[in-house]
């Protein structure tokens, strides 16, 4: 089967900035190598793109790629629709942009993200190096990453926060979550049923911080590190849900100040 894998799934309205505007979820997952053996190990993600944002991409394709393109009709810019917001017409913009998406993806090599032969401007399109990376200082695979800003139910009726176009939430891999149901220590404190799409996992509530002079315990060092290492919070609470470990503590030795002295 193909290592690379992707669809644009749904739409919403963004309400944020000065006009509202339509964008579009791209979801994708890459089957990465393992030494394990009969593992397969892979990377969820999704980014948020405007329809001018494909066009972009398609010019820079058309340009690189010319003939190898012919297959890939891209949906047409003007429209005789009056309301470009209007539910109906995003949602048939949506299934054509996906049409021409799914014959993009198929030409040779220009999804070889685990290779380094993939196309550069598809690979900054997706965010792949930063998802990439990410995933590699966590340390995990088979997680779902989504962007830097929290997904949102998409709602074309409700008001959206705009963000960069990449949304940012992590949940631990399902093999974690196995582990977990089988040690009720490492259940305290976490929730190892999967999220519905485009809701934000519930940040736990603070408890009092302790003072600077609080040793961080050497069990939970390493999470202060990464954050210290300036890898996003979301992430770093996501690798101690994945290892049966209460986020809070990083709110109860101070996280997000200066870091008290380990253990």
């Amino acid at each position: 089967g193909r290592d690379f894998t992707s669809a644009v799934r749904q739409a919403r309205i963004n309400k944020d900035g000065r006009e509202p505007f339509a964008e579009y979820e791209i979801v994708c997952k890459l089957k990465l190598a393992t030494s394990k053996v009969h593992k397969e190990s892979s990377l969820k993600w999704s980014v948020w793109h405007r329809f001018s944002d494909f066009l972009a991409l398609h010019n820079q394709l058309t340009a690189q790629l010319g003939w190898q393109l012919k297959d890939a009709k891209f949906p047409p810019k003007k429209s005789v629709v009056f309301n470009k917001l209007n539910i109906t017409f995003i949602e048939n913009r949506r299934n054509l942009l996906d049409a021409y998406w799914q014959q993009v993806i198929v030409i040779d090599r220009i999804c070889d993200f685990g290779k380094h032969h993939a196309n550069d401007a598809l690979t900054d399109f997706l965010d792949v190096t930063h998802t990439m990376a990410t995933n590699n200082a966590v340390g995990g695979t088979d997680v779902i990453a989504q962007t830097d800003d929290t997904e949102k139910q998409a709602d074309s009726s409700a008001p959206q926060r705009r963000g960069s176009t990449r949304t940012a939430q992590r949940r631990g891999s399902l093999a974690s979550q196995r582990n977990n149901k089988s040690n009720p220590k490492a259940n305290r404190g976490t929730n190892n049923a999967s999220p519905p799409p485009q809701i934000a996992a519930a940040t736990p509530t603070p408890t009092a911080t302790p003072s600077a002079a609080t040793e961080i315990p050497e069990e939970y060092d390493r999470y202060f590190k990464m954050l210290k290492m300036h890898l996003p919070r979301a992430a770093v609470e996501q690798k101690m849900r994945a290892e049966g470990v209460d986020p809070s503590i990083l709110d109860q030795y101070g996280a997000g100040d200066e870091a008290p002295p380990s253990a």
